[in-house]
């Protein structure tokens, strides 16, 4: 194995090890609380929202202008 695979598999596993060690803290503490759960959506909400809307940005505004620039150019 080359350095480049090694390298990219320790990050894979590095990866699979974090994966795994939060799906068994998940697993010992099935007790969630309301507070955590609300709290959990509403991140989870706020990232989704705020992707959507750069993606939306980014069509919408930044796609026309960019190619309104050009032509004129």
């Amino acid at each position: 194995m080359n350095l480049f695979q090694l390298e990219q598999f320790s990050t894979i596993d590095m990866f699979a090890r974090l994966t795994s060690a939060l799906v068994v803290q998940r697993l010992q503490k099935p007790s969630i609380t309301v507070c955590s759960y609300v709290m959990n959506q509403l991140v989870f909400g706020t990232c989704v929202v705020f992707m959507l809307s750069l993606l939306l940005f980014k069509v919408l505004i930044a796609f026309p202008g960019v190619r309104k620039w050009k032509n004129n150019m």
